[in-house]
Order: structure tokens, then sequence, then C-alpha cells
């Protein structure tokens, strides 16, 4: 996303966002000031913790368990609806599921903290998806400043220095699909392939799964692949027919999964463990961490990945005091209620 002066709306980026961005002293600042019903989850707490879950909830085998964790999502969306929670300032995320923060605490965080306290007196001070893992430093730098942790989700992470996942037997079956199929790596130039990327996109993570997911545009997908640190992969089949993609970002040792896509109708078999497959041996080859988000818990965890508690940090000592306990008990639900419900295999 490019630095622009002003406020600005991120309609060019992501249809399903009403909240806009403006900048201060080197930071980017996303602001949503109220609650909208389609909202993407990374800009609506509300969404994020209440309405996003209930696919994962859905798949949960246990029909008592089932219906107390639904039942209690209901009744927290209205709850957070009338208080207001969608009142939120983002600091430095870069519009994607998975952040990664390069400098974040610099130089010039206590003088943004001061600004932002004193400007929105009313909006919760947020720094989205951090992990145990990759940001411990991050994580202990915040703390200085007062933001709490509310737990987010679980993510699934590769080292292949922990655990040898190749070895695990369904990746095995995974790479062999791999090693059978036409892969092609877009370059930063072929920026004409963002329309087809972002409706094979679309349909997947739209049609398919939630229209809470971020709804990015051909213009996202543009600025993605014109980055020399986001890789895209395209599964072409027999016709020479991009049927599928996955993407991904490098930060250092560390990779961050993307946007993926392909049509979840079509008649082709074994695309996305194909696709699965892309990332998880490119990190292998190179030596990198790789992030591969929440969701799908059970295929990712018997392919060796390690679940890893994300949290959003929040500053709330400035709101009022109802506004506080308020996310004082949207804490604790989720540090309890929450963390069980995270061990589940949906997740």
């Amino acid at each position: 996303m490019e630095d622009r002066t002003g406020t600005y709306s991120l309609k060019d980026y992501i249809n399903n966002t009403s909240a806009e961005v403006l900048h201060h002293l080197g930071h980017r600042l996303i602001l949503k000031s109220e609650y909208t019903k389609n909202e993407c989850f990374i800009y609506s707490p509300i969404n994020y913790y209440t309405k996003y879950p209930l696919q994962a909830l859905k798949k949960i085998k246990e029909p008592f368990i089932k219906y107390i964790l639904i039942s209690l999502c209901r009744l927290l969306y209205y709850y957070l609806k009338r208080n207001h929670i969608d009142k939120v300032v983002f600091i430095d995320h870069d519009l994607y599921t998975i952040s990664s923060y390069q400098h974040l605490c610099d130089d010039q965080f206590k003088p943004l903290m001061q600004y932002l306290i004193s400007s929105f007196p009313q909006h919760t001070i947020m720094i989205y998806g951090l992990n145990e893992k990759v940001d411990a430093k991050i994580l202990q730098e915040i703390k200085n400043y007062n933001f709490q942790l509310i737990p987010s989700k679980p993510v699934h992470m590769y080292d292949i220095e922990k655990e040898n996942y190749l070895k695990k037997i369904n990746l095995k079956r995974d790479l062999k699909l791999l090693s059978h199929s036409k892969i092609i790596e877009i370059k930063p130039n072929e920026l004409h392939f963002a329309a087809l990327i972002q409706k094979l996109y679309h349909k997947l993570y739209i049609e398919k799964h939630s229209v809470y997911n971020p709804d990015y545009t051909v213009h996202f997908f543009e600025k993605c692949i014109a980055k020399p640190d986001f890789k895209f992969f395209v599964l072409v089949n027999d016709k020479d027919e991009i049927i599928g993609f996955n993407s991904f970002r490098i930060r250092d040792k560390y990779a961050l999964s993307g946007p993926v896509g392909y049509d979840p109708t079509g008649k082709a078999k074994g695309i996305f463990r194909t696709l699965f497959a892309i990332p998880l041996k490119y990190c292998e080859q190179h030596n990198l961490i790789y992030n591969y988000g929440g969701g799908a818990g059970n295929f990712k965890t018997i392919r060796g990945s390690q679940k890893v508690m994300e949290y959003n940090a929040i500053y709330i000592q400035h709101l009022p005091k109802k506004k506080q306990r308020v996310w004082r008990l949207l804490t604790y639900i989720l540090d309890t209620a929450g963390k069980k419900a995270f061990r589940n295999e949906a997740f």
C-alpha cells in the first residue's frame, strides 16, 4: 500500500471496509469509527470475535460444547455492538490477515501514543496479530506502554529446525502431488495476473468461506505482485489454464501466509493439497519459519505444524470506564472459554 498524505479510504484495496488511513510520525494508522454489518474481520473486533469464528465453531463435534460456544458468540455480538467496541485505531497494520511489524516501537512511538490518546479518546488503540514465537521482543516492549494482550487465535507455525515436517506422511503425499504439477512463479512485473488471482481468491474466501474475510480488490493484488518480498505461485492444468494460486511474504528469516485462491466447485482433484505444499517446500529450501495462519487446524497439525497463540495488543486506559470494562470482560472470556475452544481441531 502506498503512503499518501491526509486521510483516505481503504476501498481501493478492500471492498468490504469503511476504515480510513492516515499517517503520523512515520506510522500508518487505520481508523475505524463505527460498526458496519459486513465489515471484514481484520478491522472489526465485533465481527472478528463473534461472527467470523462461527464457521469454525460449527465444525466442533461435541454438540453441547458447540451449542454453548455458538450461543455465547451470538450474545456477545449484541453486547459488543451496544457498547460501540468497533471504535478502533490500528497501529501500522498492513492490510493482511497475518501482520508483520519491523519498526513498531521506534523513537517516535512515545509521541505517537500521546497523539493517539489525546486525538481519539473514544477509540481503542490496537496492534493487530502478534504471536509469541516471532514477536516476543515487541510483546515485551509494548508492556512498557501499558498495552494488554487479548487472545486472537492460534496460528500454525512450521519450523524445520524444530520438527522436520517434510517427514509427515500426509505432507509427503502433498509434495508428491506438487512434484507432478505445473507451478509457475509470477514475476513482480506481471501485473496482468492480478485480475484472475482476485477472482480465484474471491471464489474461495468470500463465496465459499465467509463474507467477513477481506474482499481484496484487483488493485490490492497488483500492489502485492509488484513487491519483491511477496511471492506468488500459480497452479496450471493440462490445458495451460491457471486453476489456483498461493502466496506468501518474506521478512528476514520468517515467511507469512498470504492470500490463496482456487475454484472450490471445480472438478480438478487435490488442488488445495498441492497449493498448500508450495510454501512449505520453499521455506524448507530457504530455511524460513512459516506462519500458515489459523483455521483448518487438524489438516495443518497432522502435517507437522505447531500451534502458537496470537494476540491483539490493546491500549484502553484513556477510554471511559464502561468501555474499559467491556474489553476486560472480553479478554477474560477469551482467556478462559476462548482458549479452551482454540484447542479444538477446528482451529
